[in-house]
C-alpha cells in the first residue's frame, strides 16, 4: 500500500473512533447538541411540586402563613381622660376596653353620689347617678358636648327640673380644688354654669344680661348656684328687686361657702330696709343667726324695687356684709371653710305673692 494512502486510512478512522466516543460519552465539543425532552407534567393524581424557592412576598412551604394584623379602634377624644371638677366634685373619666367611662366620682361634704349607668356613643360619654343628703334623693345626669383646651361642657339635668349646660375644668387630682380668683359675671351670656330652673315654688335663670330669682312661695328660700368652689373670698353684686308683695315683705341674699346639701352662710336685706347674717346646717334645714334673734334695721339699705350694692367677705373667720358702702355687720365664725357662692330671694307674703330679683355685675375676689 502506498505510504501516503495508508496514511489517510489510520487518520480516518482515528477520528471516526473519536466521534463513536463522542456521542456515547455526551461530549462537550462545541458543536455536539444536547439531546432534547419534553417538560414533564404530572397526572391528574400526580402531586405539583414544591418550588426550591418562595416567590418574594410569599411563605415557603414550611412557613406560618402571617397573621393579619386588626386595625384597633382609634381614640376620636384622647383629650377627655382625665379628672374634670364641677363644683366641689370631680369626675374621673378612663379610656378603657375601646371606650370611654367614669371611673370615680369624688366630693367635698358628707352627701353621697351613686353612680347608676354610663354609656359612650363614640364621641359623647353620658352618664347618671343619685345624689342624697339630710333632705332626699335626686338624680343627675351630665352628657359632654365638647372639650375647649382645659374646658369641658356638658348638659346637666337633675330630677329637680334643673337644666342648664355646665362647664368643667381640668383638675390635676382627684381631690377638689379652689377655683382661680378674680372671678366675674356679667350675665351677659346665659353659658357661664350657673343654676337654671323653673317649678311651681320658684325659678332662676339668665335673662337680658342679668340673672334672675323668682319665689313663688311664702317662706320658700330659692336660689342658684354658680358652681365654683372657693375658700377665702369677698363677693360683690348689684341686686334689683323688680316685683314682689305691695308691703315690701321679701328679701334677697347672697350666700358664700354654700355646700352641695344647701348648707352655708346666708347674708339677707329685705325690701322694707332689714338685715340678717347667719348659716344654715342639717341639709339646710336648721338657721343660727349671727347678727340676733330678730332683722336688723339699717337706713343704708335702699328699700322697694331699688338696686342694692352688696358686698360679702368670708376669710378666715370673718364673715362681714356690707349694703351701699356701709358695714352692717362683722363677726367671727368658723362652721364652714369653703364652698360655692348664691343669690337667692323669698317671698314672706301669706298669698304666695311672687318677689322677683335681678342680679348684676357679679365679682369675687381674694380678701
Amino acid at each position: 500500500m502506498n505510504t501516503s494512502r495508508k496514511f489517510w486510512i489510520v487518520l480516518s478512522g482515528a477520528v471516526l473512533a473519536l466521534g463513536i466516543i463522542a456521542c456515547s460519552c455526551g461530549t462537550t465539543f462545541p458543536w455536539a447538541v444536547p439531546t432534547q425532552t419534553r417538560p414533564f407534567i404530572p397526572g391528574p393524581n400526580q402531586p405539583l411540586a414544591s418550588p426550591t424557592s418562595p416567590r418574594p412576598g410569599n411563605p415557603g412551604p414550611n412557613q406560618p402563613l402571617a397573621t393579619p394584623t386588626t386595625p384597633q379602634p382609634v381614640n376620636p377624644l384622647p383629650e377627655l381622660a382625665g379628672y374634670w371638677q364641677d363644683g366641689s366634685r370631680v369626675f374621673t373619666i378612663e379610656w378603657q376596653s375601646n371606650q370611654y367611662i367614669l371611673t370615680a366620682i369624688t366630693a367635698s361634704g358628707s352627701s353621697t353620689r351613686t353612680l347608676v349607668s354610663q354609656s359612650w356613643n363614640g364621641s359623647s360619654l353620658t352618664w347618671t347617678y343619685t345624689y342624697s343628703d339630710e333632705n332626699s334623693n335626686s338624680t343627675i345626669t351630665f352628657t359632654t358636648v365638647s372639650i375647649s383646651g382645659d374646658t369641658l361642657s356638658a348638659d346637666y339635668s337633675s330630677s329637680d327640673g334643673e337644666s342648664s349646660v355646665h362647664f368643667l375644668r381640668r383638675n390635676s387630682s382627684p381631690t377638689p380644688s379652689y377655683n382661680d380668683l378674680p372671678y366675674s359675671d356679667g350675665f351677659s351670656s346665659s353659658s357661664t354654669g350657673w343654676d337654671v330652673y323653673d317649678t311651681a315654688e320658684d325659678g332662676v335663670g339668665y335673662e337680658n344680661g342679668y340673672y334672675f330669682v323668682i319665689s313663688r312661695t311664702n317662706q320658700y328660700s330659692s336660689y342658684g348656684e354658680a358652681y365654683l368652689f372657693i375658700g377665702d373670698s369677698v363677693t360683690e353684686v348689684d341686686a334689683t328687686p323688680v316685683s314682689g308683695p305691695s308691703n315690701n315683705n321679701f328679701s334677697y341674699n347672697v350666700g358664700c361657702r354654700i355646700q352641695s346639701n344647701a348648707d352655708g352662710y346666708l347674708f339677707e336685706i329685705t325690701g322694707d330696709g332689714y338685715f340678717a347674717v347667719g348659716y344654715y346646717t342639717g341639709g339646710g334645714n336648721e338657721y343660727d343667726s349671727l347678727s340676733g334673734d330678730e332683722w336688723q334695721a339699717s337706713a343704708a339699705i335702699h328699700q322697694g324695687m331699688l338696686t342694692n350694692h352688696i358686698v360679702v367677705t368670708c376669710a378666715g373667720s370673718q364673715i362681714k356684709l356690707e349694703v351701699n358702702g356701709q358695714v352692717l355687720y362683722d363677726g367671727q365664725d368658723s362652721t364652714f371653710t369653703e364652698g360655692d357662692i348664691s343669690l337667692g330671694a323669698t317671698t314672706y307674703d301669706e298669698n304666695n305673692a311672687p318677689a322677683e330679683v335681678h342680679f348684676d355685675n357679679l365679682v369675687v375676689r381674694a380678701p
